[in-house]
């Protein structure tokens, strides 16, 4: 392996000698599988890093403060490999340093919390979507200007969450908004600014939403290719959230315009019914209740006026509130979604 050749690091490690080796040879002691190698290959990457920051940019600070954020460091990356965090998924390494770089001076000036709550955040994304993951480690560069803060770092993660596809984070976000300026949200939404009673109010809009535009979208697939159902699933409303059932699992369906998601819960014993939905086909239009329609010529994209020309007989579940109508059909692992803004 490469050696270390920054003189200053160096020192910082003669002079932390015992005490390091002391926590390598504890975490080696109760796990056998870390291996030195990959540890030391992983160490010299990021205390160079460390190093090279603090020594440009902290010069004021006495010696005592780069040999404090090494052992953090070299601490915690022994953790991590005792979880086998970056040995089963290599891309939240790579995303782990890569958002270090980007957020250096709020790494270094609080090393263990950032640390910590990055890579928690890394492994419940990654848990859910590689792609949802990805999503919102470019959206973290991308608000990085407003992000001057632990606090911050965690809030501005939440709304990233949520503008990656996580909609369960939908009404966390919104209460976050309320509390930003005017300057941090509309660098959030790309020099657009929210109207956030709208964003309370309809699942469908955002400042990028073109009035009267329909929106159609699917979610859920059959177990054995990943997905959540093993057989065709029944939506039911209640109180104006969705839950979703088959006999083995329960969920409550959280979804808006950025994505959904489906979080498991155990059955809440309420008396929660199909609705009554009635809905016609015509050559221009979806009628629901004789009242309220969706203008094919609205739909995002016509191709998916296809799915919509089923038979009545055809649908297995149906809700309909608001604005958005979802419906699940008797052949199908999918939950299918309609909604209005």
């Amino acid at each position: 392996m490469e050696k270390i050749t920054n003189p200053e690091l160096i020192e910082v490690l003669k002079r932390n000698r015992k005490d390091l080796n002391d926590a390598f040879y504890y975490y080696k002691n109760y796990f056998s599988y870390i291996d030195e190698e990959y540890f030391l290959k992983l160490f010299k990457k990021y205390a160079e890093y460390f190093a090279h920051i603090i020594l440009r940019d902290y010069k004021h600070k006495n010696e005592s403060f780069l040999s404090e954020k090494i052992t953090q460091l070299y601490n915690f990356l022994l953790e991590v490999l005792a979880k086998n965090i970056f040995i089963r998924n290599d891309k939240i390494e790579n995303l782990f340093y890569n958002i270090i770089q980007n957020l250096c001076r709020l790494f270094i000036e609080n090393s263990e919390d950032m640390m910590r709550k990055t890579i928690n955040i890394l492994i419940n994304l990654s848990n859910v979507s590689d792609a949802v993951t990805t999503r919102w480690y470019m959206n973290i560069v991308k608000y990085k200007d407003v992000i001057s803060s632990p606090e911050d770092y965690y809030r501005i993660g939440v709304i990233s969450a949520w503008i990656s596809g996580l909609a369960n984070y939908r009404e966390e976000s919104i209460k976050i908004l309320e509390t930003l300026g005017e300057d941090k949200i509309i660098k959030i939404f790309n020099n657009k600014s929210p109207d956030l009673n709208m964003l309370k109010s309809n699942y469908w809009y955002t400042p990028f939403s073109d009035k009267g535009r329909i929106y159609f979208k699917t979610a859920g697939k059959f177990s054995g290719f990943g997905g959540e159902f093993n057989e065709p699933p029944v939506i039911r409303l209640y109180n104006d959230d969705v839950f979703v059932e088959t006999k083995e699992s329960f969920y409550k369906l959280h979804f808006d315009f950025y994505g959904e998601y489906f979080e498991q819960i155990q059955k809440g014993g309420f008396d929660s019914t199909i609705n009554d939905v009635d809905i016609k086909f015509t050559d221009e239009k979806i009628v629901i209740n004789n009242k309220y329609f969706f203008q094919y010529d609205k739909i995002t994209s016509i191709n998916d006026v296809v799915f919509f020309k089923f038979n009545r007989n055809d649908i297995k579940s149906i809700v309909f509130f608001d604005n958005t109508l979802l419906y699940t059909l008797k052949n199908s692992f999918k939950i299918y979604f309609l909604g209005m803004f």
